[in-house]
């Protein structure tokens, strides 16, 4: 055991020894978990375009964990990794105890080992997000399971356990959907008491998860529906997931290699003539082939790799059963035959490990680091100069590494011409308050909307490039479409309309005085950033002494241009704008 936990434990730390910066839902992280219970609720409960807000579609149970670890360790890009580290480990503890309790104790040990070396468990082992913790929970609901089908007890832990779940991650739903199917698979209805006490714990769990069903239903509608017309379709869609699975983060050739022998375990597996392996191998099939069916059938999830971890233990389990099977029957040539198959899907995963680390850290060693940024900016950054981001996650990652207040402005630009008119036209007005831009995009996310512009207007621009983003430092002159004249407070005139740029502040506010010798007509070009304020969506309201006399609907594209115009009376007027909280 010593041993095995060694080897799972240096995979780990080594993969995060070779990280760099934190990267986008990194650094979301990190800002999340400095939230209080009511403002962390709050921002995970913004419905609408998720991406566009810099949050996370997901349950809390994470967050406030993660956020005890660092009051007890530090608050660091490592000690934010670790705490995954440490549920990775978990896992492949909890897994050997499961098999070995409620299956063979030989097949526990192979396992363990295939899941200690699993690349896609190392991976996420060393990443600042949930997934890790998903998996341990989501082992502790199946042991628990186990215990109440085969010994009729584990009722209450099981619940509290599949609850942290299903708050960890969306696709808890899915647990709880097998454990279900399984339980009356293996013969749970049969008896009256187990079949109650078993409705009992699935009517506690729904009760449990209704204070957060109207988010998840929120989240939900912010995405568009998953349609698979037909089985090849989603074998076809599935077919990259499958592979990364197999050997996530290696090269083709190896993930071709660990899936052909994973295949060949599994089918020596189904072909066993004993019944304990067949059942054995059916449990952990089904645990595979459940969620698949659903998700074929519902079409309402994104298929991403990364969430199907919790099928990892069930195929560490599979290539696992024969080799554990022969040896214990004292088929020996099987058992070598099964035994260089199982080596040579554990090589695999160990290679593609080592593939992830060496691109990890080369990415991370020919890039300076964010922290740099600082300095860059303290020495070349004039007062009237401002951050411009691309993205929305790229201002979360920018605000874990900047320790001073530096003006910034975030853009969430979707492809679309009416879209890249907007930023361009906020541009346009940005240019005549501010006299620097330092332009950030996101690497590898395509082209920004102002992307053609500064190369035809500024070839030379100094340009660093980061871990996971691009820094340009360029006059704001070439985005000025007209220069106009201003006075002292930052006001123009012309055809009887006074006029001002307005950036809203962190909080969302905007407060003048203003004074005038006969009724003119004001109009704000409001340029709305990301406001340290929730939620992200609302109505944008201009007021004069307290009343309000404009608004304009705002969404979760910040920043956005906005127009406000209303006639003033002669005379001295309090002039806001705000963003007021719709109404529930």
């Amino acid at each position: 055991m010593v041993l095995l936990l060694s080897v799972a434990l240096g995979l780990r730390v080594t993969t995060i020894a070779a990280r760099g910066d934190l990267w986008g839902d990194e650094a979301i992280t990190a800002m999340l978990i400095s939230y209080g219970p009511a403002d962390l609720i709050a921002r995970l409960s913004v419905p609408g375009n998720i991406g566009a807000t810099s949050v996370q579609w997901h349950p809390p149970a994470y967050y406030p964990l993660l956020r005890t670890w660092v009051g007890a360790f530090g608050n660091g890009e490592v000690t934010l990794r670790l705490f995954s580290a440490f549920f990775g480990v978990l896992s492949v503890v909890l897994l050997w105890q499961l098999l070995r309790r409620f299956f063979d104790p030989t097949l526990a040990w192979f396992g363990a080992s295939a899941a200690a070396v699993s690349a896609m468990q190392v991976y996420y082992s060393s990443e600042a997000r949930y997934f890790s913790l998903f998996l341990f929970l989501t082992l502790a609901s199946l042991y628990f399971f186990l215990e109440i089908v085969r010994n009729e007890r584990g009722h209450i832990a099981y619940t509290f356990a599949t609850t942290l779940c299903m708050y960890t991650f969306y696709y808890g739903a899915f647990v709880v959907l097998s454990e279900n199917v399984l339980f009356f698979a293996m013969g749970g209805w049969r008896d009256r008491r187990r079949l109650g006490l078993w409705v009992l714990t699935q009517v506690a769990l729904v009760l449990a998860f209704i204070p957060w069903t109207p988010v998840l239903l929120g989240h939900f509608g912010a995405y568009s529906t998953i349609d698979f017309p037909s089985w090849s379709k989603y074998f076809s869609a599935m077919k990259i997931p499958f592979l990364e699975l197999m050997a996530f983060g290696g090269s083709p050739p190896i993930q071709m290699v660990a899936a052909t022998a994973f295949v060949l375990l599994v089918g020596s597996g189904i072909l066993s003539r004993s019944s304990r392996r067949l059942r054995t191998a059916a449990f952990w099939l089904a645990w595979i082939v459940i969620p698949m069916l659903a998700h074929r059938y519902t079409g309402t999830v994104a298929i991403k790799t990364r969430a199907y971890i919790f099928l990892v233990p069930a195929m560490a389990v599979l290539v696992s059963l024969p080799v554990a099977g022969w040896l214990k029957a004292g088929r020996r040539w099987r058992a070598l035959l099964a035994g260089t198959l199982y080596a040579v899907f554990l090589a695999a995963n160990v290679t593609a490990s080592v593939q992830t680390w060496q691109r990890t850290r080369a990415e991370s060693s020919s890039h300076p680091s964010l922290a740099q940024l600082n300095d860059l900016l303290r020495e070349e950054a004039g007062p009237r100069s401002v951050l411009i981001l691309n993205r929305g996650k790229a201002i979360t990652l920018v605000s874990c590494y900047l320790d001073s207040q530096f003006p910034t402005v975030g853009f969430w630009a979707y492809p679309g011409e009416d879209r890249k008119v907007r930023v361009m036209d906020s541009m346009a007005l940005l240019s005549e308050v501010y006299d620097e831009f330092w332009l950030v995009t996101t690497r590898g996310k395509g082209q920004a909307p102002w992307s053609d512009l500064v190369e035809a207007r500024a070839p030379d621009a100094l340009r660093v490039e980061y871990q996971y983003l691009v820094v340009q430092r360029v006059s704001s002159d070439i985005f000025r479409q007209t220069r106009t004249e201003r006075n002292d407070a930052g006001w123009r005139t012309g055809d009887r309309v006074l006029s001002r740029v307005v950036l809203l502040d962190e909080d969302g506010i905007f407060d003048a005085f203003v004074e005038f010798a006969e009724t003119t007509r004001v109009r704000l070009d409001v340029v709305a950033q990301f406001p340290n304020r929730r939620p992200f969506y609302g109505v944008l309201e201009m007021r004069v002494d307290g009343r309000q006399v404009a608004e304009e609907k705002i969404g979760s594209d910040f920043a956005g241009l906005y127009h406000l115009e209303a006639e003033l009376e002669s005379g001295s007027h309090k002039l806001a704008v705000r963003i007021r909280d719709p109404q529930p």
